[in-house]
């Protein structure tokens, strides 16, 4: 996954995924050239055990607007739909619904002046790709991150968790990428002192990614995952 600055590559961080016989998720990535077509089309992606989901995505298009990648293509910032059996604003849902896909998370590039690109995680209850993501924006005043959205397998009510909370620049994993605009792994939440990584050593999570996406004029969201 490259965290890019404008036309500037900041790092790249690589996922491993594991597989057997019973996993079931996805990992896409999606691209728009407006020389070519209007839509999104599918460049790769991994899908484990999931053959005819695979082989929908791969000839399916979205419409700006349309779909997880087409509602990410449009927002322009990191995109969580939960419950997919039941979001008809994902396209997908039905397909998904048979394999047990449950949410989808999305993350907007932007390397070029008129490319876009849309990674997409595809999780499943039973083989999670996390067990809790978040977003995180900067306030109006661009003094601290505040809490978007997110969703936890142990259906915290994180909106209510984060009402009156923020996170400073430098404050933990998630402030730290905020602050260097590199991404940030955190193997022990012990040693991070936010409020999130509090909230989260609470719900018995210890570890945590977090994933700056850098827009033109700064940065525009920090989604962080927990295992």
């Amino acid at each position: 996954m490259p965290v890019f600055a404008g036309e500037f590559l900041q790092a790249v961080m690589v996922l491993f995924c594991g597989d057997d016989e019973a996993h079931v998720g996805a990992l896409e990535l999606w691209h728009n050239d407006p020389d070519v077509s209007h839509e999104m089309r599918l460049v790769d992606g991994y899908y484990g055990t999931a053959d005819m989901f695979e082989f929908n995505s791969r000839h399916t298009r979205f419409p700006h607007g349309f779909g997880l990648p087409g509602r990410t293509w449009k927002a322009g910032l990191p995109l969580i739909i939960k419950d997919l059996h039941n979001a008809k604003s994902f396209l997908r849902w039905e397909e998904a619904a048979e394999i047990g896909i449950n949410l989808g998370v999305g993350v907007p590039y932007r390397t070029g002046a008129d490319q876009s690109w849309v990674l997409t995680f595809l999780s499943a209850q039973a083989t999670p790709i996390a067990r809790r993501f978040e977003i995180w924006v900067p306030n109006e005043a661009r003094s601290a991150l505040v809490f978007r959205a997110g969703d936890c397998s142990g259906q915290t009510d994180l909106a209510g968790l984060y009402a009156t909370t923020s996170i400073a620049r430098s404050d933990g994993s998630i402030g730290g990428a905020w602050a260097t605009g590199m991404p940030a792994i955190s193997d022990d939440l012990a040693h991070d002192g936010s409020i999130a990584a509090a909230e989260a050593r609470a719900a018995g999570l210890s570890q945590m990614v977090a994933l700056p996406v850098i827009g033109s004029a700064g940065l525009d969201a920090v989604l962080a995952w927990y295992l």
